[in-house]
């Protein structure tokens, strides 16, 4: 043997392996079983600490790889029923020896979500859950109660499936009951994709977690055990040739606008989607039409006769702010001695809804709120007010939803018209309003920051409508707010 080698050997139950590293990086490891005889076949698999993976089958027993001298390297050897896992934290002087029990044993590189080992379809990874730490994420797609290891994946637009059974995967296999369970997002907040305890195999308990991948997304593999099981395993992962339809949405998804056709055309999905369907993406968390909060109120005191020996009484609110009108409710003060004599219309940009149809009789004054969430009041309890604590739908009572002025613009006249039918009993329209909840978006055309890039002079943000952005892509801008101009600066969509 050269000088300059350092020799670290280690006992199994079932095999001793012996590691002798030089010191230009070249290390040999020989498999010897109980006897003393060298094993003839086998793989050894081997993970250094910058996460470079080998597998070295050498039919002869005898393997070599190359690592820095000092750098820790895990060693996984493979042999029927021999699979030990042992991460070295030093190499020890030729004239010492130390057996399994008295070795310092690390967690495996990948034990811990941040530190998963990038994996692609196609490849075949051994790994270990031995002294591995549990992973407290709950269930998915099968109950976690067993340490596990962690490996990410890319999405590619296909069906995946990861899997310790080799009927499947040729070469994928364990030691011991598996579990696989899929996530996608980040360590600190993920979302469930799919797991599996148990697949169909020729070899029992082995697992297989397929899914249907996204471009552009993280997939998190945790491979685990049943129970309390740990060991080793080898990971096969692979995709089929075709697209799918993802079950779980795994990309930040935010308002998607094309408004060059009205009226909306506004959905909210993943930016590679709303590009393939030629729209104009607005950034992740964004809504089409995000509510404004609390119902804008336009109230009026007017204070006009009802009577049947009149015209019909009309009164006129007009609204200056302009946004999308997303819920409508309509407050009613009117004292009259015989409401069963009444119509009242409620009109706005073209719409009219009748919300009260000569109902209840001989009934006195309705001081009431029609409301689509309310229900059909008892017309005992129509005149008890106050307005805002009965609540009645003109939709129940057969008159059609207040929704109808849904995704009409706020701003314009709202109209009320009062009919009184019958002779005999006259009244007074005390008070009415509407209480508008909007949803904050122009009916059309939408403005989108974007970085400009002009033939001459530096690049600076401008603000465009969204019929523009196209154009703009094509000169070779881009959809978001320069860096140093209020932007995020990372390409973030716009404004």
């Amino acid at each position: 043997m050269p000088r300059n080698f350092r020799i670290l050997a280690l006992c199994f139950v079932l095999a001793c392996a012996a590691i002798v590293m030089a010191e230009d990086g070249t290390v040999e490891v020989r498999v010897y079983d109980t006897q003393g005889q060298l094993v003839t076949n086998g793989t050894l698999t081997t993970l250094t600490e910058n996460g470079t993976i080998k597998h070295v089958p050498r039919p002869d027993g005898v393997f070599e790889i190359n690592a820095a001298v000092g750098e820790k390297v895990q060693f996984i050897v493979g042999h029927q029923t021999i699979r030990n896992t042992i991460k070295y934290s030093e190499i020890v002087p030729a004239s010492e020896q130390i057996n399994l029990q008295d070795a310092a044993v690390d967690a495996a590189a990948n034990d811990l979500c941040a530190d998963a080992i990038t994996v692609v379809p196609g490849s075949l990874t051994a790994g270990s859950t031995l002294d591995a730490t549990f992973d407290d994420v709950g269930t998915c797609g099968t109950t976690n109660s067993a340490p596990g290891v962690w490996y990410s994946i890319a999405g590619t637009g296909k069906e995946m499936t990861a899997t310790t059974c080799g009927d499947l995967f040729p070469g994928a296999g364990a030691d011991f009951d598996t579990k696989i369970s899929v996530f996608c997002g980040d360590c600190e907040d993920n979302t469930c994709v799919t797991g599996n305890d148990d697949v169909s195999c020729s070899t029992l308990f082995r697992s297989a977690a397929t899914w249907c991948s996204q471009v552009g997304a993280t997939y998190l593999i945790l491979v685990h055990g049943f129970s309390s099981a740990t060991g080793n395993f080898d990971l096969g992962v692979f995709e089929s040739g075709s697209t799918c339809e993802p079950e779980v949405n795994c990309l930040p998804q935010g308002a998607c606008c094309t408004c060059l056709d009205e009226p909306y055309n506004c959905t909210v999905t993943d930016q590679p989607a709303c590009l393939a369907m030629g729209g104009i993406p607005r950034g992740a968390g964004t809504n089409c039409f995000p509510e404004l909060g609390e119902p804008v109120v336009y109230e009026t005191y007017p204070g006009l006769p009802i009577s049947a020996a009149l015209p019909p009484t009309v009164d006129t609110i007009s609204v200056a702010e302009s946004f999308t009108v997303g819920d409508v409710n309509v407050d009613l003060g009117i004292t009259h001695t015989w409401i069963g004599d009444l119509d009242v219309e409620v009109s706005h940009a073209g719409v009219t809804l009748r919300i009260w149809d000569q109902r209840c009789d001989s009934t006195d004054n309705i001081y009431a709120t029609a409301d689509d969430a309310g229900l059909e009041s008892l017309c005992a309890a129509i005149n008890a007010g106050p307005i805002d604590s009965v609540f009645y739908s003109p939709e129940v009572a057969g008159l059609g939803p207040l929704s109808v002025f849904n995704g009409t613009d706020s701003a314009g006249d709202w109209t009320i018209n009062i009919v009184d039918n019958v002779g005999g009993d006259d009244g007074t329209l005390d008070q009415w309003s509407v209480h508008i909840d909007g949803v904050g978006v122009p009916p059309c055309e939408l403005n989108v920051s974007v970085c400009h890039y002009p033939d001459n002079g530096d690049p600076h943000t401008i603000v465009v409508g969204e019929s523009s952005v196209i154009a703009h892509i094509n000169h070779g801008d881009t959809v978001g707010p320069c860096a140093g101009d209020g932007g995020s600066g990372d390409g973030s969509f716009g404004n």
